[in-house]
Parts: structure tokens; C-alpha cells; sequence
């Protein structure tokens, strides 16, 4: 993706990246933190560490916070 193409809704990619780009229709860039970011704040709210449960959905092995 070349940096003169215009944002469109759903474009991924680093904020600098992103906000350099062409904006004719007036998005916003929308950043969401990475899940080792957000963990602590999830385990503070939980009031503990979480534990990790693996689990197979489709054929494909993910975390679960419990």
C-alpha cells in the first residue's frame, strides 16, 4: 500500500502511517491497545492473575481470560 492512497474505513496499520494518508471523507483513526497492554487493568479488575485455558474452536487453539 503506497503512503498517497486515500484511508479507507477499515485500513489497518501504525497510527504515523495512518494519519499521513489522504483523508477525503474525514475518518478518524481509531487506536486500540495491544492485549499485553490491556492485561493488567483486566487482572486488576478481576483481582487476580488470570489463568490460561486452552481451548480448540475451528480447528484453532486460543487463550481465554477467566
Amino acid at each position: 500500500m503506497s503512503g498517497s492512497e486515500a484511508l479507507r474505513a477499515g485500513d489497518v496499520g501504525p497510527y504515523g502511517e495512518l494519519i499521513r494518508r489522504p483523508n477525503p471523507d474525514g475518518l478518524e483513526v481509531v487506536t486500540v491497545p495491544t492485549f499485553e497492554d490491556v492485561l493488567p487493568f483486566l487482572e486488576q479488575q478481576a483481582g487476580r492473575a488470570r489463568r490460561r485455558r486452552k481451548w480448540k474452536r475451528r480447528g484453532y487453539a486460543h487463550r481465554r481470560l477467566y
